[in-house]
C-alpha cells in the first residue's frame, strides 16, 4: 500500500515543518538557505557560507549587509516576486505544520485506542480478527490525511524551486546579490 510506505516520510516532514514554521523560521535545507519574516522585513542568510544577510522589506527595498541595495523596476518587480512566493511558502509551511500536528494526535489516539482494544482480546465475543478491522478502519483516516499532506508537501516544493528560480534571475539582475554565491 503506497501510504504505508510514504507515512515514514510524511511524518517526518510534518515534524520539521512544524516545529520551523512554529518557530516563524523557514528553512530550506538544500541549501541551507533560511527565510525568516521579521515583522513584514523578509530576511534571508545561509548558515553554511559566511558573508551576507539579504533584506527585502515589503516596500520593495534591497538591503545587503544593512546597506541598501539600489534597483530599477524592474528589479522591483522581480523581488515582489521572490518576497510574495516566499510569503505563500511560509504561510503554506504553517498550515501544513499545524495539519501534521493534529494528524500526529490522532495517530497517538489511535495507537492509545489498539492498546485498550488489545485487553477486549479477554473478551470471548472479540477476537483478533474484530480488533484488526477496528484498528484498520481507523487507520484508514489517518491515511487519507496523511495523503494530503503528502499532495500539500509535493506543492510545497514545486514553490521552493520556484523561489529558488526567481533567486537565480535576482542574482542575474542584481550584481550585490550575484556576489552572494548562495543567494
Amino acid at each position: 500500500m503506497r501510504t504505508r510506505q510514504f507515512f515514514p516520510f510524511t511524518l517526518m516532514l510534518i515534524l520539521i515543518t512544524a516545529g520551523s514554521s512554529l518557530a516563524g523560521h523557514l528553512q530550506i535545507d538544500n541549501d541551507n538557505l533560511h527565510l525568516d519574516f521579521e515583522g513584514s522585513t523578509l530576511v534571508v542568510d545561509n548558515d553554511s557560507r559566511p558573508g551576507g544577510i539579504v533584506e527585502i522589506t515589503a516596500q520593495l527595498e534591497l538591503y545587503v549587509d544593512g546597506k541598501e541595495i539600489q534597483t530599477d523596476r524592474k528589479d522591483r518587480k522581480v523581488l515582489e516576486a521572490y518576497y510574495e512566493k516566499a510569503e505563500k511558502i511560509e504561510e503554506a509551511a504553517r498550515e501544513l505544520g499545524v495539519v501534521g500536528a493534529r494528524l500526529g494526535v490522532h495517530g497517538a489516539a489511535l495507537g492509545i485506542s489498539a492498546i485498550g482494544k488489545v485487553l477486549r482480546l479477554l473478551s470471548p465475543d472479540y477476537d483478533v480478527d474484530d480488533l484488526e478491522e477496528e484498528i484498520e478502519e481507523e487507520a484508514e483516516s489517518i491515511e487519507f490525511a496523511a495523503e494530503g499532506i503528502e499532495e500539500a508537501a509535493e506543492e510545497l516544493e514545486e514553490w521552493v524551486q520556484e523561489l529558488q528560480d526567481i533567486g537565480d534571475e535576482l542574482q542575474g539582475r542584481i550584481p550585490e546579490l550575484a556576489d552572494l554565491d548562495w543567494f
